[in-house]
């Protein structure tokens, strides 16, 4: 499901891992507002986009929107939590942009679902 998931605090989202062109990020941040989830604000998601769409790149839109959008806003899909640990477990070692920042997720998630 796309949302719109990470509060639009700077200190609250961080870039875990860039693809080398930069079309494609993950992303670890505090749900914004979940109706479902009276806790959102205190748990730690993992969302992935497409930070340049297939589309952007065939229309040649500038600035990019980026997939999945929403109502031409950007949005996260969040990943449940143990799929995202599977992921960053993955990606752990190849080069991103803040190991620490991984490692940190990781420990939070790994917390979430005991």
């Amino acid at each position: 499901m796309a949302t719109f998931p990470f509060n639009n605090f700077p200190d609250t989202q961080k870039i875990l891992y860039e693809s080398a062109d930069g079309a494609f990020h993950i992303a670890s941040g505090y749900d914004k507002e979940d109706p479902q989830n009276e806790n959102a604000p205190k748990v730690l998601s993992i969302g992935i986009r497409w930070v340049v769409s297939r589309n952007d790149n065939q229309q040649n839109k500038k600035p990019s929107l980026g997939y999945p959008n929403a109502h031409s806003k950007p949005c996260w899909f969040i990943l449940p939590d143990d799929l995202a640990i599977c992921l960053l477990q993955c990606i752990k070692n190849n080069p991103v942009i803040d190991k620490s920042g991984i490692d940190k997720a990781l420990q939070i998630l790994n917390q979430q679902t005991t």
